[in-house]
């Protein structure tokens, strides 16, 4: 149910000539009455089998089209001229129950919204959805729940959105079986990796919804790594996933380096105590890893070696500034360990719906972190999301009032 994507090289040029002719005959219809190549109702398996076309051919067939960086219209014509029914949640119909489809009435207004929701997508159509989002400046928020989405679909999706002007974007309810079904031993790349393309530059996105994708701790892991050179999410809702400690770990690992994210959301996700307690180290106070100490070395040598070439060129440079633009996460040395000062740019966590279950075990070290740092943390945090985990009875018994950033 994909668009089938040829690399037309040396003897294959004539085939693609071809095929580009016979595009080109369909966008004839533009001219004269463009209903014929419009003709039919929407559907994945139509949409498919008329969108065999190239990458290549679908540049030069849309090459003369002028932008008008409205969506709508620049889908709508994107579609003539490659003969492809418009998706109905990309470009609605006003008549949707008009079986006339020689005589359709789409929707051509303005929006700064697309919302495609339990509907399927199909290739052809997401391409052109693409190709109209990069001129589309207007568009800043995109929601796609529920679409069922393949694999190769959504790896296109993932590396195409980060160059478009998206400001918001609700990936959610899409997870892919990760096993081959009909070869359950075949070892096949985690593809909830590919989330993490979402985050890389030149991205301008500041909201990012994953609800429910299967993301998996390899997922997790890859999100964490983006995570630490990205500078523009500000909110990640990664709620109802597979993370388990090992992402979470890997996450909170992240926020060391990571300055403009304020909202973390990984309820649900198989977390247990150890998860919870590394994400609030986090933003209190950590042990630095071996991996996090070497990379403070290199980076201290890095910090030496430009303020004495700073020196010699006698330009005044302070340590402040080049530990700033190097992003070196802030130490203390506490009885010769190593620790960092924690995150202070992020506003709230929620890890509700976890693996937490025991109040001594898992909720008191959260507790005591929280009030050991408390002062730190009025700064800058609102709250922990730790619901639907503990009983009111085992939270009766635990003798003292609970820190006030914990949301029960």
């Amino acid at each position: 149910m994909f668009c089938k994507i040829h690399n037309d090289t040396g003897d294959s040029s004539k085939n693609s000539q071809t095929k580009l002719k016979t595009h080109r005959n369909k966008a004839v219809a533009t001219t004269v009455g463009y209903q014929e190549a419009m003709l039919g109702v929407w559907s994945t398996t139509a949409n498919d089998a008329r969108g065999a076309f190239s990458m290549a051919e679908l540049t030069e067939a849309t090459s003369n089209h002028v932008a008008t960086k409205s969506f709508r219209k620049d889908y709508l014509a994107y579609c003539k001229l490659m003969a492809l029914v418009p998706h109905p949640k990309l470009l609605p119909n006003f008549d949707e129950e008009d079986k006339d489809c020689l005589h359709q009435n789409y929707d051509e207004s303005d929006v700064a919204t697309i919302t495609v929701r339990n509907w399927m997508l199909d290739m052809p159509s997401l391409l052109l959805m693409d190709l109209a989002l990069q001129r589309a400046t207007s568009v800043h928020t995109l929601i796609l729940f529920n679409v069922s989405l393949t694999v190769p679909q959504l790896q296109f999706v993932c590396t195409q959105l980060p160059s478009t002007s998206l400001k918001t974007l609700h990936l959610e309810w899409n997870d892919v079986p990760p096993l081959n079904l009909d070869a359950p031993d075949t070892i096949i790349e985690d593809h909830t990796v590919c989330f993490a393309r979402l985050l890389a530059a030149p991205t301008q996105l500041t909201q990012l919804s994953l609800r429910a994708n299967g993301i998996s701790s390899e997922g997790a892991i890859a999100l964490a790594g983006a995570l630490r050179q990205n500078a523009t999410l500000t909110q990640l809702n990664l709620f109802r996933n597979g993370i388990g400690d090992v992402g979470v770990e890997a996450l909170a690992q992240a926020l060391s380096e990571n300055k403009t994210l304020q909202h973390l959301s990984v309820a649900n996700n198989g977390v247990s105590g150890a998860g919870a307690l590394a994400l609030v180290r986090a933003i209190t106070h950590y042990v630095l890893s071996e991996a996090q100490l070497k990379q403070l070395a290199d980076m201290e040598v890095l910090v030496q070696t430009t303020l004495e070439a700073a020196k010699k060129q006698k330009k005044k440079l302070d340590r402040a500034d080049v530990v700033k633009e190097l992003n070196m996460v802030e130490t203390e040395t506490v009885d010769g360990v190593v620790y960092g000062l924690g995150n202070s740019t992020l506003q709230s966590i929620s890890l509700s719906g976890n693996e937490l279950s025991d109040v001594e075990r898992d909720l008191l070290p959260l507790q005591q972190l929280l009030e050991e740092f408390d002062e730190k943390l009025q700064m800058h945090f609102a709250g922990l999301k730790v619901q639907r985990m503990f009983t009111p009875g085992q939270l009766t018994g635990v003798g003292k009032p609970l820190s006030t950033f914990l949301v029960l």
